[in-house]
């Protein structure tokens, strides 16, 4: 890959998402208190990993088919390979201070993050992985990303015993930003939502939490790239978080056994078909 000036793409990435700023979802009702669950587990864990690791195995099955068929002498038109990039040019994860650790290798792509909102907050904390697709050609092409993204954590909400009560919400979501001249949300999936209300002078806290055991799929087939262009395709797992007085929610991405992954992205390019009816050469064709 060619060397890729990571500091002019995050600038880039910055003033897009500045310009249009994540919507937050719509906060539910009021919840109850459930019992604490314990964390991630290494057979939970493992479990997930190999799920993760065989759907990408699947995913490159078909990409090796696919590129495969680009090469048959029968077709009308010359196809470009699909290209199964299986390492990002970079991890970005705002804001500053969630990111524990993160890694960077051929389908092993992942990161640690961790997060606590106190009192009377809201905000977001996102973990991005970004790839980098250039057009091979000098015509326009059609374009389609597909890319698994796999979340194995921990999540809470609480609304703590006081005199005026308190409230805790907390909104996961998955999904692909494309960046261009702007910033493109294509594809969003929940991966959890949750709240929780005490009332003022109530003697007893309340909670709810959640381990989080997820893959998902993203994908977007409708993108085109002009000749010669490039595109940078973020594969992004973020979480809104809302608290009123003594709430509190706790994101841990960053435990023995917790991580969101990306093992990799696919761009599958294709040819656009114009309508020449009615056209030749440079001008059109002379009524009847």
């Amino acid at each position: 890959m060619a060397e890729v000036n990571v500091d002019r793409i995050k600038a880039q990435v910055a003033a897009a998402r500045a310009a249009r700023p994540r919507q937050p979802p719509l906060l539910p009702g009021i919840g109850r208190w459930t019992p604490t669950p314990l964390k991630p587990n290494p057979e939970a864990a493992q479990a997930h990993a190999r799920r993760l690791a065989q759907a990408a195995k699947v995913r490159r099955g078909l990409v090796q088919g696919a590129t495969a068929g680009t090469g048959r002498a029968d077709r009308a038109l010359p196809l470009v390979p699909p290209a199964d990039i299986v390492q990002p040019a970079f991890i970005w994860a705002t804001p500053a201070g969630i990111l524990v650790q993160d890694n960077l290798a051929p389908d092993d792509n992942w990161a640690q993050v961790e997060f606590k909102g106190g009192a009377d907050k809201q905000g977001w904390c996102v973990v991005g992985f970004f790839y980098i697709w250039t057009n091979p050609t000098q015509d326009a092409l059609g374009l389609s990303v597909d890319t698994l993204l796999g979340l194995i954590g921990f999540c809470s909400v609480f609304a703590k015993r006081s005199f005026t009560g308190g409230y805790a919400y907390l909104g996961g979501t998955a999904g692909l930003d494309v960046y261009e001249a702007d910033v493109l949300s294509v594809a969003q999936a929940e991966v959890v939502q949750m709240d929780v209300y005490s009332f003022p002078l109530w003697f007893r806290p309340q909670s709810k939490s959640a381990i989080v055991d997820a893959l998902i799929d993203l994908s977007y087939d409708q993108l085109v790239v002009p000749g010669g262009g490039t595109i940078v395709v973020e594969a992004w797992a973020s979480f809104y978080y809302h608290t009123f007085h003594d709430g509190e929610v706790v994101v841990d991405f960053a435990g023995d056994f917790s991580r969101v992954a990306n093992p990799n992205m696919t761009f599958t390019p294709k040819p656009i078909i114009m309508n020449l009816i009615g056209w030749r050469g440079a001008g059109p064709v002379d009524a009847p």
